[in-house]
């Protein structure tokens, strides 16, 4: 792919974003809804917004759809490591960026710090995820000390370069301030948060959709098939309850990040697990699929239970279809699930406790009822997509 540069416009004295996202979107995620929320509030205050991302949009072109209706434009830069900087220091240059937000690749990270330097933009960093998901000590016996010396010089220097560094959620931040030796004092916590919105079908409506019988007992999973999502630990704990006598429904939705021989064979080994456990009738793999939100409401519950998440943003969109939650004790999990209040929280890599945990919802009619409600409640009141986007625009000063 080469790069695609949008011509025609007067670039000189427009106040500029770059949003430089980089990846291919392959599917309409909650965080693509924040960026195109941002761009239409931008634009009402006068600001432009550049959407840089790489290879095609092919596989999603409503997202550049979105984009240009809210008044942003969408450049795709070539995927090559040194072609890609190469092209984004192109954009720079015809941009004249006041405001620079870098989101997921490390290398282009700290690359365009400096590009932002040379050409006088306010650097900001995105960090959407922890370091591997892992504490400092089980890095360092992973990896050793030189390596968690030069990665803690590396998120240092970051923060050094950056106006602010922008997590997803406040455990991100605490996680990031311990691997920059706690010098970080500008790092900040922005939630990606999710539009509010009815969903476009009835619980039974999504379920005739999907052919799920009307009675059925359903529990519903949104992630990229990869092993730390854990999609696994549902599938042991479908088989456990079928053990148990009863009998519940898992709807997954979601792809492989790419398409290479070890994801793939990953995803086999799902299917394989759901065989051998004799409840591959349960396991329902419905793919990517943009319409997530609307067919959400098919399920009784929703589980979650990755090993590490930034945020996990997902809940969000779970919440604002009325489901109670379930997921793991971890990182910015808690931010989101409230024991007792909206959801259960479960140790990491315990089928049995997630096995529990669903048959304590599906059991408790009140209980489960009370927590949709108070789930819709909390991401109105705390994670809605509108305040979020305002947000990120006031830290970057506008």
């Amino acid at each position: 792919s080469v790069l695609q540069l949008n011509g025609g416009l007067n670039t000189a004295k427009m106040k500029t974003i770059l949003q430089i996202i980089t990846g291919t979107p392959r599917v309409y995620s909650g965080f693509d809804r924040l960026i195109v929320t941002t761009v239409q509030r931008a634009q009402k205050m006068g600001v432009r917004t550049i959407c840089i991302y790489s290879g095609t949009m092919d596989y999603m072109p409503q997202i550049q759809q979105d984009i240009q209706s809210a008044g942003g434009i969408v450049e795709v830069i070539r995927d090559g490591k040194n072609t890609a900087l190469l092209d984004i220091f192109r954009l720079y240059r015809k941009y004249r960026p006041d405001v620079v937000n870098t989101h997921f690749v490390n290398r282009i990270k700290i690359t365009t710090a400096f590009f932002s330097l040379f050409f006088g933009a306010k650097h900001f960093t995105h960090m959407h995820s922890n370091v591997g998901g892992e504490t400092i000590s089980d890095y360092i016996a992973r990896k050793g000390r030189i390596k968690r010396i030069l990665l803690g010089i590396y998120y240092w220097l970051l923060t050094l370069l950056s106006q602010n560094v922008i997590c997803v959620s406040q455990s991100n931040v605490r996680y990031l301030k311990e691997w920059a030796y706690g010098k970080a004092a500008n790092v900040v916590c922005s939630y990606l948060g999710a539009r509010v919105q009815t969903p476009r079908y009835t619980p039974q409506q999504a379920r005739s959709l999907l052919s799920i019988p009307a009675s059925a007992h359903v529990i519903a999973n949104v992630s990229a098939i990869e092993p730390l999502k854990c999609i696994d630990i549902t599938i042991q704990a479908v088989a456990l309850l079928r053990q148990r006598g009863i009998d519940v429904h898992f709807l997954h939705m979601g792809g492989t990040r790419g398409n290479t021989p070890e994801q793939n064979e990953y995803a086999e080994s799902l299917q394989t697990l759901a065989q051998d456990l004799q409840v591959s009738d349960l396991v329902h793999w419905l793919g990517r699929r943009n319409d997530v939100q609307d067919i959400l409401p098919a399920a009784d519950i929703y589980v979650h239970p990755s090993w590490t998440e930034g945020l996990a943003s997902v809940l969000l969109e779970a919440s604002v279809a009325s489901l109670p939650l379930i997921a793991c004790r971890i990182d910015g999990m808690t931010e989101i699930v409230k024991e007792g209040e909206n959801g259960i929280l479960i140790d990491t890599f315990r089928p049995d406790q997630l096995a529990d945990a669903i048959t304590q919802l599906l059991q408790d009619h009140h209980t489960r009822q009370q927590y949709a409600k108070n789930a819709y409640r909390i991401v109105d009141t705390h994670f809605n997509q509108d305040t979020q986007a305002d947000n990120l625009l006031r830290i970057y000063h506008y």
